[in-house]
């Protein structure tokens, strides 16, 4: 079963020094064929998905996963997985991209991956992007 290709938009507003990320998603076909096609952010802002708009606008990957409350999970995310087994306590992390051609999670295990098994205890709590302040709770491996 292969996944979906389909990414997300962030738009750097350099006015504000911030950073948005789109509430919809397109396909590469759709992206391709982008005449038609307009990114929306939560802020209600649009954009014409073939205005690259001078570099401020960059994409992020949807990982063909979903979170235990079937949240999409992209590039970028971040995750937190509730305590079980050995673990003792919440963990928190990100959704990093992970050569040859993996997308993986790493955080405060210091470079676990995220077993697959765990997806229906991991929830994602925000993005990179959005949320910064989530990074604090990330170790400095991950950074």
């Amino acid at each position: 079963m292969q996944r979906e290709i389909k990414f997300k938009a962030v738009f750097y507003n350099e006015d504000i020094d911030e950073k948005i990320v789109s509430v919809n998603s397109f396909t590469i076909e759709q992206l391709a064929s982008c005449n038609e096609h307009v990114w929306e952010f939560s802020d209600g802002g649009t954009l014409p998905a073939n205005d690259v708009d001078g570099g401020n606008l960059e994409y992020i990957e949807f990982t063909g996963l979903l979170d235990k409350n079937g949240v999409e999970i992209y590039e970028g995310g971040i995750l937190k997985s509730a305590p079980t087994g050995f673990a003792t306590k919440d963990f928190t992390y990100q959704v990093k991209w992970e050569e040859p051609n993996s997308c993986g999670c790493c955080g405060e295990s210091s470079g676990w991956n995220v077993d697959m098994r765990m997806l229906s205890k991991v929830e994602v709590i925000g993005n990179i992007y959005e949320n910064p302040e989530l990074l604090k709770e990330l170790d400095e491996y991950t950074k």
